[in-house]
C-alpha cells in the first residue's frame, strides 16, 4: 500500500517501537542490513550501539522539539493530524528514494504514524534488564522507580497497539540467544523476506550481550 502526501508517493513504513535499551537498535540494524531505507542517521557507532543506531536524526529532533523528551512527557503522545505533513517534509529533506523504509523510536510516539498505515514492530525486553542497561550507559546509579514508570507506560502502549493492529512482538533476548522465531514472524508481517546470513551478521552475542 502506498499513500500520496504533498506530491510524494510514500510506501507503508515500518515503525519499530520500544523503550530505550530494549533492543530497537538490533532490529533496526537487521532491517538496514536487508537494504531497508532509514534516512539521515548518526554516522558514528558509539560503543553502546555496536552496529549503529539507525535512528533518523530529523525525526528524532522533530519529535523532541514538538512533543518533548520521553523522560519529560512520560505518557503516550496522541494522534496529531499535522504529523503526516511534518514527516513528509522530513522524507523530502532526506531525499527519500521510494520503496520500503523504517523509523525507530520510543513507543510513546507511535500513534503519530496513524495516517501512514504503518507496520508496527514492538520490541520487548525484561524491565530489570532495561534498567540495568540504562544504569550501565549512564555510568551511575539511576532513579529506578522513575524509569520503571516510563517502562511500564511503554508496555501499556505497545500492548494497546498490539491489540489494535496485531503487530508482532520481538523479544530481543531471544534474538541474542539465536532464536529468530519472533523476527521471522515480524518479517512475514511486514511482507519481507528474511536472510538469516544477514541476521547472523548483526546478532553477535559477544558485542550485544553486555551492551544492549
Amino acid at each position: 500500500m502506498t499513500i500520496f502526501s504533498r506530491g510524494i508517493k510514500i510506501e507503508r513504513p515500518i515503525i519499530i517501537l520500544g523503550m530505550a535499551r530494549s533492543g530497537t537498535s538490533i532490529v533496526s540494524s537487521i532491517l538496514k542490513e536487508h537494504g531497508i531505507w532509514c534516512g539521515t542517521v548518526r554516522k558514528d557507532r558509539p560503543s553502546n550501539y555496536p552496529t549503529g543506531q539507525h535512528e533518523n536524526l530529523r525525526v528524532k529532533r522533530e519529535l523532541i522539539t514538538r512533543y518533548g523528551r520521553v523522560e519529560d512527557i512520560r505518557k503516550p503522545v496522541r494522534y496529531d493530524q499535522d504529523w503526516i505533513n511534518i514527516a513528509t517534509d522530513i522524507l523530502r529533506k532526506d531525499k527519500y528514494p521510494g520503496g520500503r523504509w523504517f523509523v525507530k523510536h520510543s513507543a510513546l510516539y507511535g500513534r503519530l504514524w496513524k495516517d501512514f498505515n504503518p507496520y508496527y514492530i514492538c520490541i520487548h525486553r525484561d524491565s530489570e534488564d532495561i534498567l540495568n542497561s540504562i544504569e550501565r550507559k549512564a555510568g551511575k546509579t539511576i532513579d529506578r522507580e522513575f524509569w520503571r514508570e516510563i517502562i511500564n507506560e511503554h508496555i501499556y502502549e505497545m500492548s494497546d497497539i498490539y491489540r489494535e493492529t496485531n503487530a508482532p512482538i520481538v523479544r530481543s533476548a531471544n534474538l541474542i540467544e539465536g532464536d529468530y522465531y519472533d523476527l521471522k514472524h515480524a518479517f512475514l508481517y511486514c511482507n519481507l523476506i528474511i536472510d538469516y546470513d544477514k541476521v547472523k551478521k548483526i546478532i553477535q552475542p559477544n558485542i550485544w550481550g553486555v551492551t544492549v
